[in-house]
């Protein structure tokens, strides 16, 4: 299954968990995330190093 998860803000952190629920229980091929606010995503790269692992638009 592949996701594409859009948000803008601190939303990506909500996506962010429910993606690792959803892969307890479906196997993930692809997650890409789409995130607006790029100073959010650089302070959480910092705290969460694997984010990076993804493709983000």
């Amino acid at each position: 299954m592949n996701v594409l998860f859009v948000g803008q803000g601190l939303t990506f952190r909500m996506f962010y968990s429910l993606r690792r629920h959803l892969s307890r229980y479906v196997q993930l091929e692809k997650t890409v995330f789409y995130i607006s606010d790029s100073a959010c995503y650089a302070e959480w790269c910092r705290d969460n190093p694997e984010m990076e692992s993804f493709p983000v638009l």
